[in-house]
């Protein structure tokens, strides 16, 4: 099992491959607590969220489209 450093929790977390695309991505805390994926890229853990670069993204979402 492959980890990275996760600067925002100050521990080592594991890499797991995004279920939509299969880039590689490690869960953190957002600024706002909340949990969410975050890019790996070159074995190192950036603070890039998953869903800007995630070509499903969307499909993630739980935002509810055209309920009013």
């Amino acid at each position: 099992m492959t980890v990275v450093y996760d600067p925002a929790r100050r521990v080592h977390t594991p890499v797991l491959a995004c279920r939509s695309c299969g880039k590689p991505c490690y869960f953190s805390l957002t600024s706002g607590g909340k949990r969410a994926p975050f890019e790996v890229e070159d074995g190192q853990a950036t603070r890039t969220l998953h869903f800007t670069t995630c070509p499903d993204a969307r499909r993630w979402s739980n935002k509810r489209l055209g309920s009013a």
